[in-house]
């Protein structure tokens, strides 16, 4: 392809206009080749989102290519101006590729609940809408949701659900009730067996409620399983007391949750 002619008025009359389109200096901008990494496509999966974090017009290996990206787009680093500025951007793109991020299946995934009463302990369950944990390993930040399905609550016994519904968790009002970790205590082991401590905030009824829940990890090829165990002080925390005069129901129910996880691509 022929390169096009670029005139540039001459400062002096009656001289001729200068042809720029040979020198030196267009002539080395044009046979600048681009970095080495900017060609190449692998890791081009595993970096996608860091690609779109970071606006990148091309495939990227590793974080070590975005600090070469900000120099060459930026040009020759004069007296270390923009050193601050590329290793900001290289820390911020090392953090988001150390994250892990789990999706929960809510299919292989259950919710159950226990309580006492004078007559009899009941068992019950909820269904898993949805759930998604991330967290950082290395600082133990941790962020996402787990959502269940208030009015899927099931005791075995229809009257009992329905008050159940009706009178102590309003669930046609309140559907939801949400679990939303903030910070991740201990580590979780890629393979193997871990125990760590989750903490958030659970909100039920409308109301917060800060806890730490206790969870056992199994790990096994990218696939991760988990139980945890804790109490909720219902009545405690502003739901109805379902105790009558004859019979009495504890003040406090035991939850367990039975989780099956993948870690997110």
């Amino acid at each position: 392809m022929t390169r096009p002619t670029i005139w540039a008025p001459s400062k002096n009359p009656g001289e001729k206009n200068k042809d720029f389109s040979q020198s030196p200096l267009r002539t080395a901008k044009v046979a600048k080749k681009k970095p080495y990494f900017m060609s190449s496509l692998r890791s081009w999966r595993c970096v996608a989102p860091l690609r779109e974090t970071l606006r990148l017009p091309y495939p990227v290996m590793n974080a070590r290519c975005v600090f070469h990206h900000c120099w060459w787009a930026r040009g020759p680093i004069p007296a270390g101006r923009n050193l601050p500025h590329a290793c900001l951007v290289l820390l911020s793109a090392s953090a988001l590729l150390a994250q892990t991020a789990l999706e929960i299946d809510p299919a292989q995934s259950k919710v159950e609940f226990t309580v006492g009463s004078t007559l009899h302990t009941v068992h019950g369950s909820f269904r898993l809408k949805r759930g998604t944990v991330r967290f950082d390993p290395a600082t133990g930040k941790a962020s996402g949701e787990l959502v269940v399905d208030a009015t899927s609550g099931d005791s075995g016994n229809d009257a009992r659900d329905r008050r159940m519904h009706k009178d102590i968790l309003q669930s046609g009002r309140y559907p939801e009730i949400v679990f939303r970790p903030d910070r991740v205590e201990g580590k979780v082991a890629a393979e193997g067996a871990s125990q760590v401590q989750l903490h958030g905030v659970f909100s039920i009824h409308g109301a917060e409620h800060e806890m730490t829940v206790p969870v056992d990890v199994q790990a096994a090829g990218g696939q991760y399983t988990s139980t945890a165990h804790f109490v909720v002080p219902y009545i405690q925390w502003g739901l109805k007391n379902p105790s009558t005069f004859l019979l009495r129901v504890g003040d406090k129910v035991e939850i367990a949750v039975h989780t099956s996880a993948r870690a997110a691509r």
